[in-house]
């Protein structure tokens, strides 16, 4: 339990050195109009992130046979795992 909370901390602790880097040259006072903010950031990715799962549910639709064979491999050698 103790090894999964220091994972996500340190995830949470990069995560947030990605989004919000420290930079040091720049003047606090002088604000860069064309960076993201961190809302938008997040608004993106939350559609991005609805965006892709939606294309990942109607991929099905659109599989060929060959498609269908190997999701059936993958699912039935997972089941027999």
């Amino acid at each position: 339990m103790s090894r999964n909370l220091s994972l996500l901390i340190i995830s949470i602790i990069f995560y947030a050195n990605t989004v919000f880097p420290a930079n040091q040259d720049k003047d606090s006072t002088n604000t860069d109009l064309t960076s993201p903010t961190a809302y938008q950031l997040i608004k993106y990715d939350f559609n991005k992130s609805l965006s892709d799962g939606w294309d990942i549910l109607r991929a099905p639709a659109h599989f060929t046979e060959k498609d269908w064979v190997i999701t059936g491999s993958i699912l039935g050698g997972t089941a027999l795992s």
